[in-house]
């Protein structure tokens, strides 16, 4: 036999949930496509999908930056840091930097720091002052903006 509880538990009654939106279909997401704003279909803004203008759904790289000139590889082109030269020999630093459409390298930031902090930000500045590159392009040959990474090594 089941023992009965102290207290008695009454049901409670609760309201009915609200109507999560109201009006015609057309407005309340209850058709494939409509007029209202999130209605299924290509939109016409950039980055819409693949048939956007923008980087996004299809419209990004699809091959990527190549370097076609600018070189560093000249000592002199770095000040001598404190404890001589020494200091980042047999060490590197890695940078990545953006291609523009018109093949120059801009927003160049650190990723993998040498021993050199002030070598690491001439690094950057000599990137950007001496690359020159041939921009990625996206599926339709146009010329986009991508990412591209460097590794300058001190021997």
């Amino acid at each position: 036999m089941v023992p009965t509880p102290p207290v008695a538990l009454s049901r409670l009654t609760l309201p009915d949930p609200p109507v999560s939106a109201d009006g015609p279909e057309t407005r309340s997401g209850a058709v494939a496509t409509g007029d209202g704003t999130g209605a299924g279909g290509t939109g016409s803004g950039t980055g819409s999908g693949s048939a956007g203008q923008g980087q996004g759904g299809g419209g990004g790289a699809v091959t990527r930056p190549e370097k076609i000139a600018g070189n560093i590889n000249d000592a002199r082109d770095y000040p001598i840091p404190p404890g001589g030269r020494e200091v980042r020999r047999g060490h590197y630093v890695v940078v990545h930097m953006i291609v523009g459409v018109d093949g120059r390298a801009r927003q160049c930031r650190v990723v993998e720091a040498s021993p050199d902090p002030a070598a690491d930000r001439r690094t950057c500045q000599l990137a950007e002052d001496r690359f020159r590159f041939r921009p990625a392009r996206n599926a339709a040959g146009e010329p986009v903006a991508a990412a591209f990474g460097w590794r300058q090594d001190w021997f």
